[in-house]
């Protein structure tokens, strides 16, 4: 499933928080690969890749971008995680395995 797939209400909200994690000075670097990677997979054609990019989904680190971007930046309310190993925050411990519900 594609970013723009995922449903119309939350596009904005996820595109949103991709745009703003990609322009945050640590990730300036990243922001760049991306970019290289695009031009990259349209033989440096600024004007394809700005039209193709996102419609062929053939830019494996775009693809991998977005889907990390579902899931790492939540727009549903209800989406419970679970703890992949025992996290201890300040003197409370969050089991192994435990559902987590984000406060969004």
């Amino acid at each position: 499933m594609s970013l723009l797939q995922a449903a119309p209400d939350t596009v904005s909200s996820s595109v949103y928080q991709c745009v703003a994690w990609l322009c945050v000075p640590q990730n300036q670097l990243f922001q760049k690969e991306v970019l290289e990677a695009i031009l990259e997979a349209y033989g440096g054609d600024r004007d394809l890749a700005w039209n193709m990019a996102f419609q062929q989904e053939n830019v494996p680190l775009v693809v991998s971008l977005y889907k990390e971007t579902l899931r790492f930046f939540s727009t549903a309310a209800f989406n419970h995680r679970r703890a992949s190993k025992e996290i201890k925050i300040y003197n409370t411990v969050i089991p192994k395995g435990i559902a987590v519900t984000m406060n969004i």
